[in-house]
């Protein structure tokens, strides 16, 4: 049995239960025959599990790449920090793609993120793309821990989910790894993203993994006293990470380029005012939903494989484009 046409729900005014149908007025959307209200099927869909896809690309920025406003005439100060590609038209949307947009259209309202247009330089020349620039990104990162820089060096096993090493291809280090973020999870997006930095960058970002190592102790401190022995997992409190205020500057004299780094925006956490450091440890952690998430189907253990894999192939001298070329196994996703 279907409904008619023209036909409108609206909720009966005394919130008794039922339904009252009126109708519609030419023009307007029937949202009984939309919703198919009172139509009967013989079986519902079945929804299979959800399609983990490639993670899309988290770009840094250093300070050295043209801006533009979304309109792509005004210009801006050169682009720093984090950056989101917008979703290619063009290239043909998915539903992926729509959710993304609708979480960054909402960040963007509460002045979280600012659309705008960003130049990078490629071999056909200057190309520019559409994005979304965000200054501070909360990540959830997939690994079960940062390795020391020396203990990374001395073991190319020594990888927990972040690959770094020194590519002698490029002669400068390299680091990547995958992530969530807090920001877009609230805003309805649970897409996973990659991070990838090289040169001097990296060992900010090194250092920047590092310091949630401080959040970790602390929080197991308290959950020690409080008569919890299981120490909590690298992820278990988002990093919040922002573009530094100074540059660092890189290159030869002459030839030097100033560059902006990451920094973990953390508080001070005191054990003798442990208040403030509850407050932000309720701020930044992952809910129950969110780790059954990022933990589903071994992620983890799968991204520490990953890991090593990706750091093998950086001390091998491979690039990244390369070695996407080479294996399905460069995104474990």
């Amino acid at each position: 049995m279907t409904t008619k046409n023209h036909v409108e729900v609206t909720e009966p005014a005394d919130n008794q239960a039922g339904t009252a149908l009126v109708e519609a007025q030419p023009g307007e959307v029937s949202i009984a025959h939309a919703l198919h209200v009172n139509t009967r099927f013989a079986a519902p869909a079945y929804r299979g599990g959800a399609e983990t896809g490639a993670a899309r690309r988290l770009t840094w920025l250093t300070g050295n790449n043209q801006c533009f406003a979304a309109n792509g005439k005004q210009a801006l100060p050169p682009g720093k920090g984090w950056i989101i590609d917008q979703p290619d038209e063009e290239a043909g949307l998915l539903p992926d793609d729509y959710e993304l947009i609708d979480a960054m259209e909402s960040l963007c309202e509460q002045g979280k993120a600012a659309p705008c247009i960003v130049v990078h330089p490629d071999k056909g020349g200057p190309r520019r793309v559409s994005s979304w620039a965000l200054p501070v990104a909360s990540l959830f990162v997939i690994c079960q821990g940062i390795p020391s820089k020396s203990e990374m060096s001395r073991d190319p096993q020594s990888r927990w989910g972040v690959a770094y090493g020194w590519n002698p291809a490029t002669n400068r280090s390299e680091l990547s790894f995958q992530c969530f973020m807090k920001e877009l999870w609230e805003a309805g997006y649970a897409g996973v993203f990659m991070a990838k930095f090289s040169g001097m960058v990296t060992d900010r970002m090194l250092t920047t993994l590092k310091a949630q190592e401080y959040v970790l102790d602390f929080a197991d401190r308290l959950r020690a006293k409080a008569g919890e022995d299981r120490p909590v997992a690298y992820y278990a409190y988002a990093l919040p990470i922002a573009c530094s205020q100074r540059t660092l500057t890189a290159g030869r004299e002459g030839q030097s380029t100033e560059v902006y780094y990451p920094v973990p925006l953390i508080p001070r956490l005191s054990q003798r005012d442990a208040e403030p450091g509850l407050a932000y440890l309720e701020n930044v952690a992952i809910t129950e939903e969110q780790a059954a998430l990022l933990e589903a189907d071994n992620r983890v253990e799968r991204t520490v494989q990953w890991s090593v894999e990706k750091s093998r192939r950086i001390a091998g001298g491979v690039s990244d484009e390369a070695a996407e070329a080479v294996t399905s196994d460069e995104d474990p996703f």
